[in-house]
This record gives C-alpha cells, structure tokens and sequence, in this order.
C-alpha cells in the first residue's frame, strides 16, 4: 500500500510538472527572478521570445544542449520561477541538466564621431560659421566669420584642398570637414620666398593669373613679387588689388602696358634672375638741370615736356643721344636711355627711372665710349637706324651676307643678310638682331656666307610713269615704294591715287615740288642704296592744290594742329574725346580707325599721306556697325557656341566665377560656363535658371559688377 502511494505521489507530482510547463504559453515576467534571492544580477529579459544570438557562449558542462532542449521532462527556464521551494531547487539541480547557454550580448559601441552635412558656395548657418572658424584657426581663412558661405570661404577650402593634394572645389564635402576638424589638419605656412636669384625649374608650368584667381601659383607669384620689392601686402594666396598693384609696378619696371595681368610672359620674366628690383618713385633726389621741380618722375616712350627735354640734353652732353632736343620721347631717346643703363650696367629697358636719371645727373655719370666692345649690343630690327645698323650692316658684309651700302638703315637687304646668317647657324630666321644673335655674328668663329643665290639688281632701264601706268614697271614702283615705308597698300601693278601719293611724299622727303609722277630722275633715287626711307621724312609739306602744310603728329604731341585733327576725327565719327589738343590714347585710336577704314598702314600715327586723305572729301565716314564686337544681348544657354559666349566666359574668368580656362571649353557654352553664370546670378540676387539674358548680360560687362564681387570677397 505504501509502495502504491508513492507511485501516486510521484504521478502527482508529475501532473504538477505538466501543469507549470503549460504555464510557459504566457511572456515573460519583466520582475527580476532573483530578487527574492539577495542576488544582485543585471538580466536581459525580453517580453517576447528570444531570438538565438549568435555570440560568445558562456562556458558550459560537457552535456550535450540538444539533450536540455529535447527532453521531455525539461521545463521552463529557472529565469520564469518567481517561487522556488528548497525542493524545487535539489529537483532543479538533481533532475535538470545544465541550462541552455545564454548568449553573451555583444557590447554597444557608441560612436560621437559628428555628421556633416555638404557645405558649397552660397550655404549660410551654424556649420558654416564653423568651418569658418576652424579655418581660420589653421590660418586658411582671412575673412569675418559671418556663416555665410562666399568666395573667400570657397577660396579658404581651395587653398587647404590644395596643400593637401585634393581637387580644388571649394567645396566642402563631409569627409572634408572631418579631415579639416581633425587633429591631424595641417596649418597653413606660406611657402618661403624663393632666393632672388633663384632660377626656377626648367619644368615649370606657368599659367596666366589675374584678380580672382587664388592658389599655390598666386602664392608662388606673391612671394616673388615681395621679394624683388613690389609687393607689401600678406601673401594668402588670393589674387586681390594689392597684387594687382604689384604686378603693374613690375609692368612698368619693364617698360610695359600695366594691366595688372600675369601673362605666362611676364611670370617668365619675373622668375629669371635678371628680373629687376622694384625701384619706388618717391624718392627726392637733386633737381634735373633747368628743372624747377623737386623730384624726378618716371619717363618713357610717347611722354613728352620739359623733363623729356632736360633728359636729352644730359645723354646729349655724355654723347649717349644724337638726336634732336624736341622734348619727346620717342625710339631715339630711348635708345640713348638703353646705352647709359648698358653703361652703368643695370636691366635695359629703355625707361628712365627714378633711380637711373640719379645716376645720369650725378657728377660722375659715365660718358658714352662707343660700343666698340663685344658685349655692347641691343636689339634691332627692321626700321631702326644709326650707327649700331652701320656697324651690324659691316660685320654682315664682311661674312658675305650683306652687298648693299652702310647707310645705316635697317630695311630690306639687312633684314635678308640677317635671315641668311640666322639659316647659318641654325636658329629660326626671323631677320631680327637680337643681342645673342649679335653676339654670335661678332663672334672670331661667326660663319661666312656660303649660299650662291646672287641679290637680284633693281632695274636699270626706266620710263616715265604716271598715272594709268600698269605692268611689271609698276609693281616693282610700288613694291620699292612699300619697302621704303612710302606705299601701304596691296602691291597692284596699277598706278592709282595711292601710287601717286606714295611719289609725292617720296618727292616731299627730297624737298622737290610735289607731281606724283615717276620720272627717271625719280626713279634711279628710290631704287639707289642711299634712298631715304619715309621714317625719317620731313616734317612738312604741302597739300597739293590746297596750300595747306601738314606736319606727321603722333602720341605724346601737343597744340593746334592735334586739336585741328581732333575735331576733323570727331566731324568723321571717329573721335569722341575732348578736344584739347593732347595727342594721346583716344586720339591714337582714333587715327587707327581711319587708317582701317581708308585702306593705310593703321599704326595709329597721323602720317602726312593720312592727313591729306583725312582732310579731303574723299575721307571715309566712320561705320559703327562694322566693329566687330558681339551682341551683348543675344540670350545664351548651354550648347550655344561662338565668339559671344567665348567674350562671356572671358569677363566670368576676369571676375573669379570660372578659375581658368582650363576648366571650360573655350567658346562652347557648357556645364561650368553654366554653373559660373549661376553663382554670378545668385551673388546678385537673380533667380537662376543658368542662361544669360539681356538683363544678366548688361549687368556682367557693367562696371557695377566690380561692387558685388569685391564686396563679396572682402566679406567672406
């Protein structure tokens, strides 16, 4: 009986088992089981299921899990007991294998790395004044701190993409700014300026810069230019008005037009190391002789007064000048000028400076000793005259290249000797006279003439020509005439009013009464070695039937007779300066277009030949629709090609919304092209849709623009 009972015991006890196994239907308590325990344990427990986490398993007994998970007899996990009886638990630890084993959860990594977000040009916010800042921290940055994202922020990014050796966007990407608010960001250290004497490397790539343009080349650029003395201001890189300002102080050290432009030419020049020192013009020296002024100015060719006067009398009296005292400064004075900084061996170019006329009026100024040695040489070319043409004529005939006589003017058969001696030697037979050209035919082992080709001998047998004359007699006329500078037109065989007035003015430089007609006399005197070219011609001469005397004007003139071509250019349409009778830029320009629009040598010199057809009746009126500028108001959009969009993409490139022109297609409008007309729309307020329309178009090629785009940058 006793046995029977506990065999009932035991199958209550197992009904008992069952009945807490289907309690395991329910989810799971979230109460910490242990508590009533004293146990201080940290579980998680899920409300639902668990899933199987594949982790790191805590160390098990060797019984097999399959077995715990597969017996019948297994119940809950102990994790679902809010109750245990002292012998639930011996049952627990006696009957249940070793629980499943509870996967270790993989630990949280937190990550506090900051998300950023794509920073461009025009973004305006907190994260822009942050990058701001911290770019000013490295030293990239200049500007005020404003938040908002213009050009000198772009510039900044630039200039750090560019000491890190990443693609010159300005654009700051997010894996930019996580690199710029490292720890591990570079400051910014100009480069050091380079030696003044330094060359640079053979390699070197220049590229034209100008104002907007910023990077390492604008670095390289000012450092140089602070080194020879032209440039004062902080080298950051930015192509601003302080470089634009140093560069023309370089450009007229040089005796050049003073754009404020770095040409790849000029770059050449500046990184040789005969790139003069910046000599300032405010020194204050001893007057010049007969001056009554206090300071020396600086003097070049076409300026004209009394300091031009007092500058010609001094290299006069130290023999350097042998031309007259007119007080203009023209190709001859500057010639003077080159031999006297030969002399005292500074750059030669031809300009007075302030520093080289102290030294031409001190006391022990050097006199001019001929330029018998074998380095004194300077350029010459076709047109020139005097006696370093003679002496280059002598060398040239004692080599054989030269047969004609030592008159000293470079024209046509020097230019061919020169040629004929550039084949010679192997250089590119330009029939200029360069210094290292001279050099080599001056030189004990220059190589003599070995060509067989004789000169061919102007014609021998003349007759009368005149007007209506045609054939092969003529053209050798007119081609005579073009070489002495008296012909400017196309050679036609025909002996029409430009022949006649090319004679005339031929007839006026030997002081003879003015026909036109080519007699025989004429004829042996223009086609003799000693003819006098038209460079050299008189002054004065009259107009024919008119009575009325003309005089060659040119830039840097002054008086009546300008004002009297001012007004007859302004009567044409050619003129619209004021008309105060100083022969300056307008003027010139002027005079060129009429020489265009009659057919003449358009030089821009009021030539006796031009000022008679200018004050005839037979002057052409000026024609304002044959300048060939583009339309500044035809719409463009992308696609369009054409000198318009090339003149457009030109002015953006000017003002810093395209880099270079080497991130666009010359003449083709396209997706950079677009996108600079949109930040350039944007910066002015426009809506933009990126084609330039009329409105767009006047207001780029206006002067105004200057003001957005300078009060851009400077604020940031």
């Amino acid at each position: 009986m006793n046995k029977y009972r506990k065999k009932l015991a035991l199958a209550l006890l197992a009904l008992g088992a069952l009945a807490l196994g289907g309690c395991a239907q329910q989810p799971d308590t979230v109460e910490d089981p242990l508590s009533a325990f004293g146990i201080d344990a940290v579980l998680p427990f899920a409300t639902v299921a668990p899933e199987v986490v594949e982790a790191t398993p805590t160390p098990a007994p060797t019984t097999d899990p399959d077995d715990l998970t597969t017996d019948p007899s297994y119940g809950q996990s102990w994790k679902q007991d809010t109750t245990v009886s002292e012998d639930q638990d011996n049952w627990a630890q006696q009957s249940t294998p070793a629980p499943t084993p509870r996967p270790t959860q993989a630990p949280v990594v937190e990550d506090d790395t900051p998300l950023y977000e794509r920073l461009s040009y025009g973004d305006s916010g907190t994260a822009v004044k942050d990058l701001q800042r911290r770019l000013k921290n490295l030293g990239y940055y200049t500007g005020s701190v404003d938040g908002i994202y213009g050009t000198g922020t772009v510039a900044a990014v630039k200039l750090y993409q560019s000491i890190t050796g990443l693609s010159q966007s300005g654009v700051a990407t997010a894996s930019l700014q996580q690199e710029i608010f490292s720890s591990y960001a570079p400051i910014y250290e100009p480069t050091p300026a380079p030696r003044p004497t330094a060359t640079p490397s053979p390699t070197a790539q220049y590229v034209q810069l100008s104002r907007g343009d910023s990077g390492s080349r604008v670095t390289r650029l000012q450092n140089r230019l602070k080194t020879l003395g032209y440039y004062t201001g902080t080298v950051d890189g930015e192509y601003g008005s302080g470089t634009v300002t140093a560069v023309k102080r370089f450009q007229k050290q040089l005796g050049l037009n003073a754009t404020g432009t770095a040409t790849v030419a000029l770059q050449q020049k500046l990184f040789s190391t005969s790139a003069p020192y910046y000599e300032p013009e405010t020194a204050t020296p001893a007057p010049a002789p007969d001056d009554d002024e206090q300071t020396y100015i600086r003097l070049a060719q076409g300026d004209s007064g009394t300091r031009v006067r007092n500058l010609q009398t001094r290299l006069k009296e130290l023999g350097y000048y042998t031309g007259s005292v007119d007080g203009n400064f023209g190709r001859s004075t500057a010639t003077a000028v080159k031999r006297f900084q030969q002399a005292i061996g500074v750059n030669v170019t031809g300009v007075a400076t302030i520093a080289v006329q102290q030294k031409l009026y001190a006391s022990n100024a050097p006199v001019y000793e001929g330029e018998e040695e074998e380095d004194a040489y300077t350029l010459l070319s076709p047109g020139d005259s005097g006696s370093a043409v003679k002496r280059l004529q002598t060398r040239l005939k004692e080599l054989g290249y030269f047969d004609g006589d030592l008159g000293g003017n470079y024209l046509t058969k020097t230019t061919d000797a020169v040629r004929k001696f550039q084949e010679a030697i192997g250089v590119n037979p330009t029939g200029i006279a360069t210094v290292a050209l001279q050099k080599k035919l001056f030189a004990s082992d220059a190589p003599y003439y070995e060509g067989e080709e004789e000169e061919e001998q102007p014609q021998t047998n003349y007759v009368k020509l005149q007007k209506g004359a045609t054939g092969t007699q003529v053209t050798n006329l007119q081609k005579r005439l073009k070489e002495l500078g008296y012909f400017t037109t196309d050679i036609t065989g025909t002996y029409g009013t430009m022949t006649i007035r090319a004679v005339k003015a031929f007839e006026a430089r030997y002081g003879k009464e003015q026909t036109g007609i080519a007699t025989v006399a004429l004829q042996k005197e223009l086609y003799s070695d000693n003819a006098l070219p038209y460079e050299d011609a008189s002054d004065t001469t009259g107009d024919s039937g008119s009575g009325t005397t003309y005089t060659k004007l040119q830039k840097g003139d002054s008086g009546a007779k300008v004002k009297q071509l001012q007004r007859r250019l302004k009567e044409l349409g050619y003129f619209e300066g004021a008309i105060g009778g100083n022969y300056q830029k307008l003027t010139t320009d002027a005079v060129t277009l009429f020489q265009k629009a009659a057919g003449l040598k358009a030089n821009g010199v009021a030539t006796i030949a031009t000022q008679e057809l200018l004050f005839s009746d037979a002057a052409p009126i000026y024609q304002p629709t044959a300048t060939p500028t583009p339309n500044p108001y035809q719409t463009l959009k992308r696609g369009d090609t054409g000198s318009a969009v090339e003149q457009l993409q030109s002015r953006l490139i000017e003002l810093g919304y395209i880099s270079s022109v080497s991130d666009i297609t010359l003449g083709t409008f396209d997706k950079n092209t677009m996108l600079a007309v949109i930040d350039a729309q944007n910066q002015r307020g426009y809506d933009s849709d990126g084609s330039a329309d009329e409105e767009f178009l006047i207001y780029i090629y206006s002067e105004d623009v200057w003001d957005v785009v300078l009060a851009d940058y400077e604020g940031g």
